[in-house]
């Protein structure tokens, strides 16, 4: 079975800066977020998955209309009482702000970004010692923008890719606190 906790925030707000560049103008906005959370109640091993979206809307003022939405997934597998493994998965979709250092000067619309993110990693306790190896993956991909005459300006050449791998060990003196190094 699986504990769902939804979240729904709305509200106004002022902003002095409605698009995030140089030439923004004043605007206030009605932001609505929804979050869905799901954790299971498993009595070894967890799961869970998450869906968020959020929706900016322009009331009055400079026009913005900046969705956002993203879906993740995360697990732990207890393979023994001193070992665990555990992962996510994730994705994201958001507009590139217009005062992103590598934004499309003057443009109409600025490109849809994707984040691709995951991770895998494991954990493994002796005595008060700990142990973590954690590898963890990132894509971003630029959707395309659209220059002030209209014209479709292609971001493709900015889309990367990250990859990293972390060891941790930490000591346990109280179970409070931990000292580690990185």
């Amino acid at each position: 079975s699986f504990t769902l906790r939804p979240t729904l925030n709305t509200g106004i707000r002022w902003t002095s800066n409605s698009d995030s560049s140089a030439n923004g103008r004043p605007a206030i906005l009605s932001e609505t977020s929804l979050r869905l959370r799901a954790d299971s109640n498993w009595s070894r091993h967890k799961l869970g998955f998450e869906a968020t979206g959020t929706w900016q809307k322009s009331v009055s003022g400079a026009e913005t209309n900046d969705p956002e939405a993203g879906l993740a997934a995360d697990f732990e597998l207890d393979l023994s009482e001193a070992t665990k493994v555990n992962g996510a998965l994730g994705w994201n979709l958001s507009k590139e702000s217009a005062s992103a250092p590598a934004a499309v000067t003057g443009a109409l619309t600025q490109p849809d970004l994707h984040r691709l993110t995951g991770s895998l990693g494991i954990f493994h306790e002796i005595g008060p010692i700990g142990l973590r190896l954690r590898t963890i993956l990132e894509r971003s991909a630029y959707g395309d923008a659209t220059d002030a005459l209209g014209a479709t300006v292609s971001q493709e050449d900015r889309n990367n890719n990250f990859a990293g791998l972390t060891l941790r060990a930490g000591y346990e003196i109280s179970p409070a606190i931990t000292p580690f190094v990185e």
